[in-house]
């Protein structure tokens, strides 16, 4: 997979995109994911995704999107906030301010 995103990069990609992937959770653990965008980094491309929880797993999902992009991976990264949950509508600003 880190052959295929390095190969993307070098085709002229800038956006290494997991929507699918870090949206739901049996499909990439968080250290595969670190791995492909720091490839993404290596080339100047950024992290974009989704978080994997709109829900009651909202705020550790998030915790996730900024540990992979920033802490860990040290590339820029876009989020996508979706919050499908009303309870939760109006909570991605603030974490958002945050990181």
């Amino acid at each position: 997979m880190k052959n295929l995103v390095a190969e993307a990069m070098k085709d002229g990609g800038s956006v290494f995109p997991l929507p699918s992937s870090t949206c739901l959770p049996a499909l990439q653990k968080t250290d595969e994911i670190v791995e492909l965008a720091k490839v993404a980094h290596q080339y100047g491309g950024i992290y974009a995704t989704h978080q994997r929880s709109e829900a009651n797993a909202l705020d550790e999902s998030l915790t996730e999107v900024f540990e992979i992009g920033q802490a860990r991976a040290n590339t820029r990264r876009d989020l996508a906030p979706e919050t499908a949950y009303k309870k939760n509508w109006g909570r991605h600003a603030g974490s958002l301010e945050e990181n």
